[in-house]
């Protein structure tokens, strides 16, 4: 726009004046030209397809043979269920909160994953975040409570109140901890009702 012309000052009597340029914008849309845009989405990347192990089956043994059932299948994935919804974890967890309330499981599974992960295998941890039985027990404190008061449950399980902080604080602590004993993703699971 050029507002080099000379401007009048013109007023109504009833406000601020205003001065008229002589000069009417115009405001043109040219189509986009992506042409020159050089995409790398989706390069470099290979179908995934998992096989899903319920946390009754994640155990040392299983682990230790399942690379030929993943071959047999064609899968180069593990999802195993790390956390269930009774709350108990699939693994001796250091997390504080975890021993304190006998969450606990026994399987050093930094030491059961590491040949698998050796073969390149992708292991994903799936946890519960809000369905928790064991917790909601225990520590009724960290319990989602009905308008009554009373600890809420349905068909799933016994949850937990995501608004919680210390629920939040448990559940990054789980997470944070499986990606350092050497999963490659976390899965949050049951995260609202």
């Amino acid at each position: 726009l050029d507002f080099s012309g000379q401007g009048q000052a013109q007023s109504d009597g009833m406000g601020p004046s205003s001065v008229d340029y002589g000069v009417v914008a115009e405001i043109v849309y040219d189509e986009a030209d992506y042409s020159e845009i050089q995409t790398t989405a989706g390069e470099d990347l290979s179908p995934v397809k998992a096989l899903y192990l319920s946390a009754e089956q994640v155990t040392a043994e299983t682990l230790g043979s399942i690379s030929a059932q993943l071959s047999s299948i064609g899968a180069n994935a593990l999802v195993l269920e790390m956390k269930s919804t009774q709350g108990t974890l699939g693994w001796y967890s250091s997390v504080p909160l975890a021993s304190s309330y006998g969450t606990n499981g026994t399987l050093d599974i930094a030491s059961a994953i590491a040949p698998l992960k050796e073969e390149g295998i992708w292991l994903v941890a799936r946890i519960s975040c809000c369905i928790d039985e064991y917790m909601a027990i225990r520590n009724a404190p960290l319990a989602l409570a009905t308008a009554a008061g009373t600890v809420y449950s349905d068909t799933a399980g016994i949850w937990l109140d995501p608004s919680n902080t210390d629920v939040r604080q448990y559940t990054a602590d789980l997470a944070a901890e499986l990606l350092s004993l050497g999963f490659d993703e976390v899965l949050l699971s049951d995260l609202y009702v």
